[in-house]
């Protein structure tokens, strides 16, 4: 929630199905860029959010 401002204002509120299939996106969208970049700063962020959006999904999981 921290990192992605979209889901800390809107998607977190959604029920758990939709949360899941928001960060499953992510996850792929992000997965995606940093394959795409070569830049050492676009990619320590990308793999932030990766790591945040998969840590989401446990958590979601768990409820």
């Amino acid at each position: 929630m921290q990192i992605d401002d979209l889901y800390h204002k809107v998607i977190s509120k959604f029920p758990d199905a939709n949360r899941m299939h928001y960060c499953e996106s992510l996850i792929y969208r992000t997965q995606k860029d940093l394959s795409a970049t070569s830049c050492f700063i676009k990619k320590r962020k990308l793999k932030t959010l990766l790591k945040a959006a998969i840590s989401e999904m446990k958590k979601i999981k768990i409820e």
